[in-house]
């Protein structure tokens, strides 16, 4: 693929000044005919400002030559006023960040882009130092500016986290909170949100990742405690599908248990102290066996639960290796995800829900930089009621979620 030229002011807008004896009919067939959606109409100057449904860089480049040769229009213009400049050089890559609305729907909806959210991203860590320290592209919570490591990995630095031998946390974080108009690189979903690295894996042999239940609660917990507005967990805990001297593990209701354990902590605190304490948004892919069947953590019902989809023939359908099942809740594009990656690399790391999830926790801390009273299943309603689009069966399905 060609990489598209840097976004211009107007992404995905035009104005439109019809010819004065177009009439109304011929006027809203030239939004049909061009797949414009109507957004306001200037009758006194027969002007209509109009959006691309599906809008990407060279979409919205090509569109205006094309409207301004049909006869029904007089002159045709990218709206320059509605977009400020975007100096990420490489976001044009980012193929799977305007199939989601971006940027232009932090204009429309979400002007804070995030900020004063926290979105803990529980993974292999992240690489602190990308692209450099001048013009990093992460805003790590003031709170743990290098992360909380709960491997025994440097046990003798326990905050130690400034190095992803995966790579895969530095890709997560990227996805939902890599900084916009920076000047390099792209940009992540929620640009101006602040992250909280939590490395709940470590290097095992042949460099594969090892963690254990108990990393990943202790993790869930202490997000719980640092009150982060968002919780991301790219992953499924392999135990569920272990068994022990025999035993299979009841790791759903493991995860029942901790969450439990959790909630009945927190509202013990809000009786001591008579202030209310803030939950997280939790986030996990289902994850990547293909199976009718949604893994843990994010098979429980206070989780997010996001599976793959991929675009083939025209159409949204679910990745053949995403989990699927009554648990899912939605899914986002988990392949051809473009990030960044360890070392300074923008790229593909590779296909997986776990690149699936972190759209959805950036979604949730953009909404909450909006609103932050919302509860977490407010939030969840709010994304599933107005910023998802419906594929496969209409309504609910096993395949797809909402």
């Amino acid at each position: 693929d060609q990489i598209e030229p840097e976004l211009p002011d107007g992404i995905g807008e035009v104005l439109i000044f019809f010819e004065p004896n177009a009439t109304a009919a011929q006027r809203q067939q030239v939004l049909q005919d061009f797949d414009l959606k109507l957004l306001q109409n200037f009758d006194f100057l027969g002007l209509s400002r109009a959006e691309l449904k599906i809008s990407s860089v060279a979409e919205t480049l090509s569109i205006i030559p094309r409207l301004n040769q049909d006869p029904r229009v007089q002159r045709a213009f990218l709206n320059a006023i509605h977009v400020t400049t975007q100096s990420d050089p490489l976001v044009g890559e980012q193929e799977w960040l305007s199939n989601i609305g971006l940027p232009l729907g932090w204009f429309d909806f979400f002007p804070n882009r995030g900020a004063g959210t926290v979105i803990a991203i529980i993974d292999s860590g992240i690489d602190l130092h990308l692209p450099t320290p001048v013009n990093s592209e992460f805003t790590l919570y003031a709170g743990a500016p290098q992360g909380l490591n709960f491997t025994p990995d440097q046990s003798n630095d326990p905050t130690a986290n400034d190095v992803d031998f995966r790579g895969h946390g530095t890709a997560v974080s990227g996805i939902a909170t890599a900084r916009s108009d920076n000047g390099v690189q792209g940009s992540g979903v929620a640009s101006l949100a602040s992250v909280l690295p939590m490395r709940v894996f470590q290097q095992g042999q042949f460099r594969t990742p090892v963690s254990n239940s108990l990393w990943i609660a202790e993790a869930i917990a202490a997000a719980y405690q640092m009150e982060v507005d968002v919780i991301n967990m790219s992953f499924r805990d392999a135990s569920s599908t272990q068994t022990v001297d025999g035993v299979e593990v009841e790791i759903e209701r493991y995860y029942e248990l901790l969450f439990e354990r959790i909630e009945s902590s927190i509202r013990e605190e809000e009786r001591r102290t008579g202030i209310p304490v803030q939950r997280p948004v939790i986030v996990a892919s289902t994850g990547n066996d293909g199976a009718d069947s949604v893994g843990c953590p994010a098979c429980h019902p206070f989780v997010i639960a996001v599976g793959s989809a991929t675009f083939i023939d025209d159409a949204w359908e679910r990745s053949s290796f995403s989990n699927y099942g009554s648990g899912i809740d939605l899914v986002a594009q988990g392949e051809g995800i473009v990030t960044t990656q360890i070392r300074g690399n923008f790229d593909v790391l590779g296909p997986g829900t776990s690149f699936s999830a972190p759209q959805v926790a950036g979604m949730a801390a953009l909404i909450r930089a909006e609103r932050p009273a919302l509860t977490p299943t407010e939030v969840k309603n709010l994304i599933l009621k107005c910023f998802v689009q419906d594929i496969g069966t209409v309504g609910f399905d096993l395949d797809t979620g909402w």
